[in-house]
């Protein structure tokens, strides 16, 4: 297979991003409209911050064991993967309401920048999943210190 350039990799990137939105706008419509099958919102619903040091995300995972999640980076995707149980009734129970989906979930997000794989903390309380994603050395801010031309530095 031949190689991509780093212009095919970002249009990639980008369709695929702008395919994942009309996808989620399409399941949004469907499910307000009372469609049986499709999600009103994504699920995990997932919250991203960018920091100097590193990317943090949030992702709500009520119900689910956290050592059953399946968490997988690479230098710019984050996949999440598991399964929500479904909740034990008794023998004859019958269901009259139900707005939270069970069963097996998977969501890929882009992250806003690479970020060191083999770094990456995970923790999970009370159903919520934080990652810590420290970003890649290379694409850290630095701060460049700015000298007066010909003449001694000021300090």
């Amino acid at each position: 297979m031949p190689e991509r350039t780093r212009g095919q990799t970002e249009w990639f990137r980008h369709s695929r991003r702008g395919l994942e939105r009309l996808q989620e706008e399409a399941q949004n419509l469907l499910g307000e409209l009372g469609v049986r099958g499709f999600r009103a919102r994504p699920f995990p619903p997932m919250n991203v911050w960018i920091g100097d040091e590193a990317v943090i995300v949030t992702a709500e995972v009520p119900g689910v064991e956290p050592a059953s999640l399946d968490v997988s980076v690479t230098e710019s995707t984050l996949t999440l993967r598991g399964e929500r149980p479904a909740p034990q009734t008794g023998p004859g129970d019958v269901c009259t309401q139900r707005e939270r989906d069970t069963g097996p979930f998977e969501r890929s997000i882009d992250l806003p920048c690479p970020v060191e794989v083999a770094k990456v903390e995970a923790r999970c309380v009370n159903g919520v999943l934080t990652l810590a994603l420290p970003r890649a050395e290379s694409d850290r801010p630095h701060r460049i210190q700015v000298r007066r031309a010909g003449g001694p530095q000021e300090t």
